[in-house]
C-alpha cells in the first residue's frame, strides 16, 4: 500500500477549510453575523429612544445613517473583492 495516500479525512482529523470552500463558509458567517445585527437593531432603536429620551425624528436619522453607511460602504467592498479574489 503506497504511504503518500492522505487518508487524514477518514480518520476524523479535523482540517480547516480552503479555497472556495472556505471563502463559502466566511462569506456565510458573515452574513449571518450582518443579518442577525441589522435584524437587533430594530429592538434597540425603541430601547435607545426610551432610555436617551430621543424624539422619534431622532430615532429616524439613527436609521437613515446607519442605512446610508450600508449602501455606501457597498462599493468600497466591492471594489475590495475585485482586488482580493480568492486566486
Amino acid at each position: 500500500m503506497d504511504s503518500s495516500i492522505d487518508t487524514s479525512h477518514r480518520l476524523g482529523t479535523p482540517q480547516a477549510p480552503t479555497g472556495r470552500r472556505g471563502t463559502l463558509l466566511a462569506c456565510s458567517g458573515a452574513h449571518v453575523l450582518h443579518d442577525g445585527l441589522t435584524n437587533v437593531l430594530y429592538v434597540l432603536l425603541p430601547i435607545w429612544q426610551g432610555e436617551l429620551g430621543l424624539s422619534l425624528t431622532e430615532i429616524g436619522m439613527l436609521k437613515t445613517i446607519y442605512s446610508g453607511a450600508l449602501a455606501g460602504l457597498q462599493v468600497p467592498s466591492g471594489y475590495a473583492t475585485e482586488r482580493f479574489d480568492e486566486s
